[in-house]
Parts: C-alpha cells; sequence; structure tokens
C-alpha cells in the first residue's frame, strides 16, 4: 500500500469527524421526500421577501415533473436549465430529480453558439428558460442545426406571461393544469441525474455524468464535514453562486438534502443586494468565491452588518489571497475554509476542517476519499510529501464518465482509476493539500517552472492592488515570460516599477513579473475565476 494509500491525513480530522460514511444505496428523491416529511412548514426557498416551505416547494416540483412529462419528457431525457438563481430554478432540479430525467444546468451569461453547443452535445428538447434570457432560447429553437424543440418560459410576478404557441409554454400555466401527484417509477442510484458542463476554459466544455449515488455521497461527505461550523438543520444558506455552476448547486440544493436547510437565493452578485440579503434573512452558511469576498470586505456597509452572524464560510473555485481572507476573518469573527475540486468530483474532493483551518491550503481529503500526487511528465509515479505533483483522486463522489466522450473519459482516468485532476499541487506530511496552479496554467520561464498563484500572493500584499491575475505570454527567447495584469483600488496610484520591486524582494529573479498591466477590470467566467485563456492572448502591453 502506497503512502497516500494508507491516507495518513485521518490524524488531521476534526474530532467526531468519521473517516469514512455510509455510501446511500437510494436515489437523491427519497432524501428530499424525508425532509418534507420532517419539515413540511419549514422555509426551504427564500428570495426577497418571498418564503416557500418544503411542502410548497414538494407539490411544485411533483408539479413539474408531470407537467414535462405531458410535453413527452420521459426518464434519462435531459432537461435543460437556463434561469438565475430564483426559486423556480430549485423546483425543476428537484422535479428532475423526482422524474429519473437528467438536469442539465446552462450558463446564462453564455451566447447562442456557446448554448447550442451544450443543447445538442446533450441532446436536450426541452429548455426550460427566464424570461429575460428566454430569446436566447427561441433563437436556438428557430435554428434548424438545433436539437431544442420546445421551451418552458418562467415569467416573474407581475410581468405578463408569455404568449403559448404549440412548442412554447408558460411555466406557471403548465405547474397550474398539471397533478401534484409523486411520480413514480424506478430510480437507480447509479442512474444519472445531472449533466455538469465543465467550465470550458481550456476547450470545448464536457459534460460530466453525475449519479445520484454521486450526489448523496457528496451531500453527506460535505454535510457531516461541516456540522462543527453549523449543526445541518440550522444551515441557513446564502446561495450568490449560479445554481448552473457545480459549486453553487452543491454547496445549496445538495447541502441541505442533509439536514433539511433552508436556501436563501441571491439573483444578482451585487454586493449591495448580498448585504441585503445578509441583513435581512441571517444566513449562518455562505459558499462563495474570491470576487464576491473582495467586494464585500471593500463595501463602506460591511462593518456595521450582520456578517458575524454567520458561522462559516466556504470558498472555492479560485485560490482566496491569504490578505482577504484574514480581513473577511476579522470583520465576521468566522472560520473561513478553502477547499478544492470540481465538475468531474461533484464538486469536492479536499475541504480545510472547521476546527484546524490551515492557511494556503486547500484542506485534507473528505471521507471514503485518497488523494495523491503524482509526476507531471507521465501521471504514474507518486511523488514524495511536499513535491509538487498533479493531483489525482479516487472517491464514490468522482463523476461515472464523460457524456458520450469515451475517448475523453480514457484519457481522464488513470490505469487503477484515479481521476486526473489536471492541477498541480503537494501535500505536507499532515495531509493538507496546497493548489501551486492549474497545470496548463503552469508558466515555463528560461526551462523554470513558475506558479501564477504565488506571483498573485506577493502582488496582494500591496495594499492599493484590488486584483492580480499573472498568466504566461510568448517570448522570443524564454519561451514564455510572466505577465501580471492588475486592477487598482479607487483613487490609488501604483506604477509598473513598484509592483515589479515589490515582486523583487520576495521572488526569485525568474518569477518577477517581466510585464506588468493596469486594467479596468480583469475578465472572469461566469462563475468569477479570472479567464486567463483571455488573458493569454489579450490586451496590450506595458513595458517596464
Amino acid at each position: 500500500m502506497s503512502q497516500y494509500e494508507k491516507r495518513f491525513w485521518l490524524k488531521s480530522y476534526d474530532k467526531g469527524i468519521p473517516h469514512d460514511i455510509e455510501i446511500p444505496d437510494r436515489p437523491v428523491r427519497d432524501f428530499f421526500k424525508e425532509n418534507v416529511g420532517r419539515f413540511p412548514d419549514k422555509p426551504y426557498l427564500i428570495f426577497n421577501e418571498e418564503s416557500l416551505s418544503y411542502a410548497m416547494v414538494n407539490e411544485l416540483a411533483c408539479r413539474l415533473a408531470n407537467g414535462l412529462e405531458q410535453l413527452g419528457a420521459k426518464k434519462g431525457d435531459r432537461i435543460a436549465f437556463l434561469m438565475p438563481n430564483v426559486p423556480q430554478h430549485v423546483i425543476a432540479i428537484q422535479a428532475g430529480y423526482k422524474a429519473g430525467t437528467v438536469n442539465v444546468g446552462l450558463n446564462t451569461l453564455y451566447t447562442v453558439p456557446e448554448l447550442k453547443q451544450q443543447i445538442n452535445d446533450s441532446g436536450a428538447t426541452i429548455l426550460i428558460a427566464y424570461t429575460r434570457v428566454a430569446q436566447k432560447a427561441f433563437d436556438l429553437q428557430n435554428d434548424p442545426d438545433c436539437l431544442l424543440k420546445t421551451v418552458v418560459v418562467v415569467t416573474p410576478v407581475g410581468e405578463a406571461p408569455v404568449e403559448e404557441t404549440e412548442s412554447v409554454f408558460d411555466f406557471d400555466t403548465l405547474l397550474s393544469n398539471a397533478s401534484a401527484a409523486e411520480p413514480g417509477g424506478a430510480i437507480s442510484p447509479d442512474d444519472v441525474a445531472m449533466l455538469q458542463y465543465t467550465g470550458g476554459t481550456t476547450g470545448v466544455s464536457k459534460a460530466c455524468c453525475l449519479t445520484n449515488r454521486n450526489i448523496m455521497v457528496m451531500c453527506r461527505q460535505y454535510g457531516t464535514w461541516i456540522a462543527g461550523a453549523c449543526p445541518p438543520e440550522e444551515v441557513r444558506n446564502l446561495c450568490v453562486i449560479p445554481l448552473f455552476h457545480v459549486y453553487g448547486w452543491n454547496t445549496n440544493v445538495n447541502l441541505t438534502l442533509f439536514g433539511g436547510g433552508t436556501i436563501i437565493l441571491v439573483a444578482k452578485p451585487d454586493p449591495d443586494v448580498i448585504l441585503y440579503n445578509i441583513n435581512r434573512h441571517e444566513p449562518t452558511i455562505w459558499c462563495t468565491v474570491p470576487r464576491l469576498v473582495n467586494l464585500l470586505i471593500n463595501h463602506p456597509d460591511t462593518p456595521d452588518s450582520k456578517l458575524n452572524k454567520i458561522k462559516g464560510f466556504f470558498c472555492g473555485a479560485a485560490a482566496l489571497p491569504l490578505e482577504e481572507m484574514r480581513r473577511l476573518k476579522a470583520l465576521s469573527g468566522a472560520p473561513v475554509m478553502e477547499g478544492y475540486g470540481s465538475a468531474e468530483t461533484t464538486n469536492l474532493i479536499t475541504m480545510n476542517p472547521v476546527g484546524n483551518t490551515r492557511e494556503g491550503s486547500v484542506g485534507l481529503p473528505l471521507p471514503n476519499t485518497v488523494v495523491k500526487i503524482v509526476d507531471i511528465e507521465s501521471g504514474r509515479f507518486e511523488v514524495p510529501v511536499d513535491e509538487p505533483g498533479e493531483i489525482v483522486a479516487k472517491g464514490p463522489q468522482i463523476m461515472k464518465e464523460y457524456w458520450n466522450n469515451s475517448s475523453e473519459t480514457e484519457i481522464a482516468f488513470t490505469d487503477d482509476g484515479y481521476l486526473y485532476t489536471g492541477d498541480i499541487g503537494c501535500m505536507d506530511e499532515e495531509g493538507f493539500v496546497h493548489i501551486l496552479d492549474r497545470k496548463r496554467d503552469v508558466v515555463i520561464r528560461g526551462g523554470f517552472n513558475v506558479y501564477p498563484r504565488e506571483i498573485d500572493e506577493v502582488v496582494y500584499q500591496l495594499s492599493s492592488i484590488q486584483e492580480a491575475c499573472t498568466v504566461g505570454v510568448p517570448h522570443e527567447t524564454s519561451g514564455e515570460t510572466v505577465k501580471t495584469y492588475v486592477v487598482l483600488k479607487p483613487e490609488t496610484s501604483l506604477t509598473v516599477y513598484q509592483v515589479r520591486e515589490h515582486c523583487r524582494r520576495q521572488l526569485a529573479a525568474y518569477k518577477v513579473p517581466e510585464i506588468v498591466e493596469f486594467v479596468d477590470e480583469i475578465p472572469k467566467t461566469g462563475i468569477g475565476k479570472f479567464d486567463r485563456k483571455v488573458l493569454r492572448v489579450g490586451g496590450s502591453i506595458n513595458w517596464d
């Protein structure tokens, strides 16, 4: 047995956290129904001033599942969603779990061609779309080369419903005309419940097949892990991360399956709106991303808000600069824990313990999970503790396969079933995992490996820095060189020379950015990650 398979990190677990959890052998719908039985009148969804109980959402989800069946949907069919964080999005997710259809969340920021690729790849013929992005759905529906046939439109309260046709339906009308009976039909724990598309930041996105079992394992792993911060039944999640993303879906819809929590939906990632919801609804858990942390800690009203009612912050999707983590802790008094995973892992494979958080680390492997660090070149040989390599993982939360893509599935796994993550990291002697960078983001400058995250951390130490992102760009003699994009805080100033001199004092010469560019905004993906693919090919250059 290898050093990693001995799971030496178990000694670093919080007291009471099991080394392994029971792997459920039932479909997801059973667990939501149990919560409905236990807490029928408890708020399940809160949106602005509206509150929907468990019993109410259960009935609406049943009606939607039966209404979609009337439109021709059958078990295993893919049903696509194009919605922000509104109650109808969660209702649609639960309806899919009940009916055995496959949920396909689509990014509302995507263009019509991007959406078309995922619609055609998934084979979805039915799309539920929010009215403000419904024109994209109609454009797809009218494209003879797109598989989409039927659109169901969600309209906010107070607005006129869509004009119905033979292929366009109003969401509320569909539900009112459908049965409220629980859908029947057998669902296996190994049936695919969700196609989660990868971000596509390194090429065309692929769909990860996530089964009922994947989802329920992740629910129990995550829910058990964070119970030290907040008991499951007291969870009131602030849901700002988009539900179409694996992180937003898992840390909100999935987490509340564990103990019957409440989801506070925020449709717009605006700091004023976020603070309003914190003050009005007093969430106990916030799963967030660095961009939102940055906006909140720099907001003038945050010090006087109810941020201190939150018992635990969980940050993912990208690295949270240490300076910002410390500021959030100081403002809230609550632990801030980073985790790590991907669409392929049903969101998480590691998480910082609530009572033993390690700054700069993404934490320990979760129960039932083995994480290894292997050599970058071949991906076959384990490297010693504290040495960098590619992170590979095995566990019951790992996806079944890529949808209709056997060649990519084969590439994604080692011969003994570990998932190649594509991320470079190391594990220390206590089992804490440290992410260095994406394998594709490592800059090779004159033969030296440069990890952009290390440079970003140094740049963020400058008090004038609002955002910073480092990438590799082509160079005539060294192959690649280091470029850092910088956004300054309002009413501050900084020069290229000052940034580089600060880096020279803390970094080896080959790591110091050769190029520093000041920009008004750094392009981001739909989830708020810096879009390094765009940064590597775009933008003007400011030379020192």
